[in-house]
């Protein structure tokens, strides 16, 4: 029929698809507790919950702890790990129809999903996590007593 870099295009937007919805769920679910993310500070240091709000501009008392929310770390692992499990699972399909070098098509279409996804769920991580004002503050505090 010579359709296979069609059937191999077509397999591959179904990989992503797969990919995308994965990730949403993780994005989803990534560490909101109540609404909020819990700082970066808190998740290293939780003993530093008394810290006056005034030096790292945040309210810890409105962080509450969600059981069932995921870090972003476990997020993005749960992400890669999904992936992993989708080429192992169809590598062999992918060779047999699509020979060796549709792996790699396929491969290179996964990656490209994976980094955006992943990508993602960092900058979320980044922004909801307050990660410049945290350093900002450490920055100033070390500054501060140095």
């Amino acid at each position: 029929m010579g359709l296979k870099e069609e059937g191999l295009t077509a397999y591959s937007h179904y990989l992503r698809r797969l990919i995308a919805a994965e990730a949403d769920y993780v994005l989803k679910h990534i560490s909101r507790a109540g609404g909020t993310f819990t700082p970066l500070v808190l998740l290293f240091f939780p003993s530093l919950i008394w810290l006056p709000s005034l030096l790292l501009s945040i309210d810890a008392s409105s962080f509450k702890v969600d059981a069932e929310a995921m870090v972003c770390s476990d997020g993005l692992s749960r992400l890669f790990e999904f992936i992993a499990r989708l080429i192992e699972e169809r590598q062999q399909l992918v060779e047999e129809h699509f020979s060796e070098s549709g792996m790699l098509t396929v491969l290179v279409n996964l990656q490209q999903e994976c980094d955006t996804h992943a990508t993602k769920i960092l900058n979320a991580f980044i922004t909801d996590n307050q990660i410049i004002r945290l350093v900002s503050s450490f920055f100033y505090l070390a500054l501060t007593y140095y």
